[in-house]
């Protein structure tokens, strides 16, 4: 099972293909109509840097300079090499790679790598896959189709065994912790996903809608037939599925996260209790079919409130069958990746947009879309554990970053005591955020534990669905026994938060509960780009910044606002500000002028500029990063600073297409990768005393222009 890497990078190149035609469309409603070239000399660089995100800019024979454009001169042998797509894209090859290294190393024994094996031949077998095609789907559209009153139905929907892909008309999302009291948690309910995309396509029903109509109608269709039902049930089938629906979506108040609600009413009617729920629902079974998935020992629960009193109006006798159809059309598109492959690929084709005209080549490989199905069926616990057991059991190699964290901390100590701009309360305040941040490094709090599931093999009479099925119900389980402890322990990093999970590339600040995520899979970034042994220099360039960019976000405007503990509102509702106004009008007025100084770029001109506000939180943590790692270096004797500083811009080495660098431009948060070397870099004494940078470089900015926030 070893995945294959190259093709991964062809897959990449497909995949920046399929979105071209976005692509076009945003370099569009970016390009402006200028007379004669503009005036570039107070943009960053002086108009002088190149690009170098952008494939075919930086060429072979080009001259480059570190002191006039760091990002291209520094990653220039890279790019000339033809090393093209996303870093992390690379990174991610690499931690799938490692996956199959797990499933194929034997010195792994015990109940969870023999289940995570076994899972892993069951999705990777494709000729027993396709030939099964989708006869596995039958045993979970049979008690579907049992079904003859409401007490059927409601049984069915609380039914672990029957039910294991959490069908029905509002089940549980998520457990999280509440908006006014985040010490304390909730489970989150939700309304089901609807066949037209949202909630609104069922009242205007424009183009879009259609274009989703068409493609659940083909599934469905497809599916069905295949195991035999008649044209004139399908048809049946898709239409009672979409009245349905349609009534859901009328009395939905919710649109993702965001709903009608009020802060009051988010407080104290849609955050309630059972009590409360029981109180809404009316006759609706909403505690009985909770109690049946594992739910009953949980005291507070999030639900639209008004959805769920409503819902006595549809869900009826009369309704039954339309119920019914409804929840066939669920379990298709719930299980339509996890059976043969090419009704996977034909799936993935209508949900990838532009990937239909390009055909499959536009799709990502076997290998990238086995890690998505370690997630989808919920199997990224156990593989977390054990790669946590396979890669992390040298004890000095976690230690060297459970330092780092310290030693980042201790910079932001001396940081926030020496910043001129903040007034003594607010230090104060700020220190007190600090030193009660939670940090979670690398290995999560608990492991995994799948001794339970009963998963079979092929051999066995098994087959993925199944397998997947287990695995669902498994992670269920455990969401009600988080479900079942209201109080939050935010030192607590729970490996079944799927958000959370240690082998994504990712790192990540959590302004609700104050606490920074560090993940294995960011980590895997120094072995990637350095080997298994990177310098001293080298972790710090490519993970102590990064560290401390998140460490950053706790004080910038938008995670300034979240107390030490997560708390954006008080007992009463009040909203909560640790920042004095005078204080936080500084950081205001301190982050425009940064932004200012970034809306003067022009990366390709002719072609839009940057929009400084949209991208200034990110610069202000990546700038912050890079300070409080310089300050833990003060006191390092020979460090290699021409070391740290390339090992920081391989870190944000990329190749884009024109099309794709416009685009990004004008959605993407973060600076474009090359304005977070050059820009960031061009901030510190430390960087111009390294390359001996003087008023003559490109890459030289005057003191009284440099814009770093803290």
């Amino acid at each position: 099972m070893e995945p294959n890497m190259n093709r991964n990078k062809e897959k990449f190149k497909e995949k920046k293909k399929a979105t071209l035609f976005l692509s076009v469309l945003m370099a569009i409603s970016l390009c402006g109509c200028t007379a004669g070239s503009p005036d570039l000399s107070a943009a960053p660089g002086g108009g002088k840097w190149v690009d170098s995100d952008v494939e075919g800019y930086v060429k072979a024979d080009d001259n480059i300079r570190l002191q006039d454009d760091f990002a291209a001169a520094a990653n220039k042998d890279w790019i000339v090499n033809g090393q093209d797509g996303e870093l992390e894209y690379g990174v991610d090859s690499l931690i799938i790679n490692r996956y199959y290294e797990i499933l194929d190393d034997e010195s792994m024994t015990g109940d969870n790598a023999r289940i995570m094996k076994t899972f892993g031949d069951l999705a990777c077998d494709y000729d027993m896959r396709n030939s099964l095609g989708a006869e596995p789907l039958r045993k979970y559209l049979e008690p579907i189709e049992k079904i003859q009153t409401l007490d059927d139905m409601t049984a069915f929907q609380g039914s672990m065994s029957d039910n294991p892909f959490n069908l029905g008309f509002v089940m549980p999302r998520k457990v999280d912790q509440q908006i006014q009291f985040t010490e304390k948690r909730s489970l989150f309910l939700s309304a089901p996903s609807y066949s037209l995309g949202n909630k609104s396509a069922y009242i205007t029903f424009d183009a879009s809608a259609l274009a989703q109509k068409e493609k659940t109608d083909r599934l469905i269709e497809k599916v069905l037939g295949r195991l035999g039902y008649s044209d004139s049930d399908i048809k049946r089938i898709l239409k009672q599925n979409y009245e349905i629906e349609s009534m859901l979506a009328k009395i939905d108040n919710t649109d993702g996260d965001s709903s009608i609600y009020n802060l009051s009413e988010s407080f104290h009617k849609v955050q309630t209790t059972r009590e409360g729920v029981k109180a809404y629902a009316f006759n609706y079974p909403l505690l009985e079919i909770l109690d049946g998935r594992g739910f009953s020992e949980c005291k507070n629960i999030n639900v639209d409130y008004l959805y769920l009193s409503a819902l006595n109006g549809i869900y009826t006798e009369s309704n039954l069958e339309k119920m019914k159809s409804f929840l066939i059309v669920h379990l298709v598109e719930a299980t339509k990746l996890f059976l043969d492959k090419p009704l996977r690929n034909e799936s993935l084709l209508d949900e990838i947009p532009g990937s239909r005209q390009l055909g499959e080549s536009a799709l990502p490989s076997d290998d990238y879309l086995f890690k998505s199905l370690i997630t989808q069926g919920g199997y990224l616990p156990l593989m977390d554990t054990l790669y946590l057991e396979k890669y992390f059991q040298d004890n000095e190699k976690m230690d060297i970053y459970e330092k780092l964290v310290e030693d980042l901390k201790q910079s932001y100590r001396v940081m926030i005591s020496e910043e001129e701009w903040i007034s003594g309360d607010t230090r104060e305040a700020a220190m007190d955020k600090l030193e009660n941040m939670a940090f979670h490094v690398i290995k999560p709090s608990n492991t995994a534990d799948y001794s339970s599931v009963n998963i079979k093999s092929y051999e066995e009479g098994g087959n993925l669905l199944d397998a997947i099925a287990e695995g669902k119900r498994n992670t269920t389980a455990h969401l009600a026994k988080v479900a079942s402890d209201e109080d939050v322990d935010r030192n607590f990093w729970d490996i079944y938060d799927s958000a959370s999970s240690t082998t994504t590339v990712n790192c990540f600040y959590m302004p609700s509960s104050n606490s920074i995520y560090i993940l294995a899979g960011w980590i895997a970034h120094a072995d990637y780009l350095f080997g298994d042994d990177p310098s001293y220099e080298q972790i710090l360039g490519c993970i102590g910044t990064v560290v401390g960019h998140e460490i950053s976000h706790g004080f910038d405007a938008d995670g300034s606002r979240f107390d030490k503990t997560g708390r954006v509102y008080d007992d009463d509702g009040n909203q909560i500000d640790w920042m004095s106004v005078e204080d936080r009008s500084r950081l205001d007025e301190r982050a425009d002028n940064l932004a200012s100084y970034f809306s003067l770029a022009r990366p390709i001109p002719g072609k839009g500029q940057v929009n400084g506000q949209l991208v200034k939180n990110e610069a202000i943590a990546d700038m912050a990063g890079i300070k409080a790692v310089l300050y833990l270096l003060e006191d390092v004797p020979d460090f290699d600073f021409d070391e740290f500083f390339r090992a920081y811009a391989a870190l944000w080495r990329i190749q884009n297409t024109e099309e794709g660098e416009i685009a990004v431009m004008g959605i993407d948060i973060h600076p474009l990768n090359f304005y977070r070397i050059n820009i960031n870099l061009q901030q510190f004494d430390r960087f111009y005393e390294t390359y001996d940078i003087g008023p003559s470089d490109a890459m030289y900015l005057a003191i009284e222009r440099r814009i770093s926030v803290w």
